[in-house]
């Protein structure tokens, strides 16, 4: 124990100013949510690269006193793989960033490592807005400076609704997401370098901060070039039972008014459904199947109820799936049915297609889920009526297994434009994708 006390007081006691650096040029570039891959084209990595490219060029590197990147993830998750994410961000800086900012072969002390989780970093984010309300940024900050409240419950409370809604925000914690957490997955790079002759540097562009003397950063490592310590050293203990957040793949319900239907002449019966919703990894959209197959027949009375429908539908949800797929959204759906319909030995066949545009809310409890809707949309059908036994057959049109030729195309058509589904569903989502 003795020996690692030494070790992490070695590794984490932090580099000392340069003593002749006089500025540091203080960079970012971004990686999208649960990537370490570097892209020069997203957000302003091109423009912050080029700004260090031009810099070191400007003043060559014998006037740099050393380079210092840190690597961070958003705090979403479980603190081990957010470690291990911002590990692979930092060896990121060796493998693409460094020759792209023409640092590869420079002469020049370079300190790379992981900063782990950006709470530090969220919280300068939030006091310097002078965008959020006062009630989102006092409730986010109340939550922030709560050291009595472990990191791992922080982000469970968080990100289940424990920020609440404001008029000007509404969902704070995805407002959060959308407006912070997207800087917080980053390499922080500073250049530390001293005035041998005057020098002026471009005024950056938004995004990348302003040029100005300032301390280094006093908890970044002192090691060799690129060193990088393992997330063991810089995990605490108490973070690595944090469980990771479910990240669902599919969601199956059943829509409830389906289940007890009333039908005039008819009486309750049951329209079985079920419904299937796919889930990418992250944006808007959702893709999904619904199957409605009723299939009672009830040759002693003449009643049947046959509908067998099938919906594809896509749903473009207002929240983001980083913050899970709930809330409000809108969809759009193709439908193709059949179906046999009778009472008192009366009666329509036929077939019909239709399109639907809706909208729905969603409300998430835990892995359970109550899904609301009502669509409009137009269909059109094709059909005929019947009275049982009075037609050519004696058969009803999908109960008739008889010589395909016999078959008479229907003689009636029948549009209609309206409502065409309403839904209160209840379902489960399934599978918890690998993060």
């Amino acid at each position: 124990m003795l020996i690692l006390g030494i070790i992490s007081m070695i590794l984490f006691s932090g580099p000392e100013r340069p003593e002749n650096a006089s500025r540091v040029h203080e960079n970012q570039v971004y990686f999208r949510w649960d990537k370490s891959n570097y892209e020069d084209n997203y957000r302003s990595n091109s423009q912050a690269a080029d700004k260090v490219y031009n810099l070191m060029k400007d003043i060559g590197t014998e006037r740099v006193d050393s380079v210092i990147v840190k690597a961070y993830a958003s705090p979403e998750g479980a603190n081990g793989h957010n470690m291990d994410l911002s590990r692979r961000r930092a060896m990121e800086f060796d493998r693409a960033v460094k020759e792209k900012m023409g640092l590869m072969g420079a002469d020049i002390p370079i300190t790379v490592l992981p900063g782990g989780e950006a709470w530090e970093q969220l919280r300068a984010r939030v006091e310097a807005d002078t965008v959020i309300s006062a009630t989102a940024k006092k409730r986010t900050l109340a939550l922030l400076d709560d050291d009595s409240v472990p990191r791992d419950t922080k982000k469970w409370r968080m990100m289940h609704f424990y920020l609440g809604e404001t008029r000007e925000e509404g969902d704070v914690y995805h407002w959060l997401l959308l407006n912070h957490y997207v800087y917080l997955r980053c390499l922080e790079i500073k250049i530390y370098y001293h005035d041998a002759v005057p020098y002026s540097l471009e005024e950056p562009e938004e995004e990348v901060k302003e040029e100005q003397p300032v301390q280094p950063d006093t908890t970044a490592v002192s090691a060799s070039e690129a060193f990088i310590p393992s997330p063991e050293l810089v995990s605490p203990a108490s973070d690595n039972t944090a469980k990771r957040r479910f990240s669902p793949v599919i969601g199956i319900s059943t829509n409830l008014l389906f289940d007890a239907t009333y039908i005039p002449n008819y009486g309750f019966t049951s329209v079985p459904s079920f419904s299937l919703e796919y889930y990418p990894a992250r944006g808007h959209w959702t893709f999904g199947a619904d199957v409605d197959w009723s299939h009672w027949l009830h040759y002693d009375t003449h009643k049947f109820n046959q509908i067998h429908n099938i919906t594809l539908h896509t749903r473009r949800y207002f929240k983001s799936g980083e913050n899970g797929f709930k809330g409000l959204y809108l969809q759009g759906a193709l439908n193709a049915a059949m179906y046999g319909l009778g009472w008192d030995a009366h009666g329509w066949e036929g077939e019909l297609l239709g399109a639907n545009l809706g909208a729905g809310y969603k409300i998430n409890f835990g892995r359970f889920f109550i899904d609301m809707g009502l669509d409009v949309g137009y269909f059109y059908s094709r059909n005929d009526p019947y009275v049982w036994g009075d037609d050519a057959t004696g058969w009803y049109y999908y109960d008739y297994v008889g010589d395909p030729a016999q078959f008479a195309p229907r003689q009636k058509g029948f549009q209609w434009f309206g409502p065409t589904r309403a839904y209160i569903s209840i379902g489960l989502d399934l599978f918890n994708r690998k993060r």
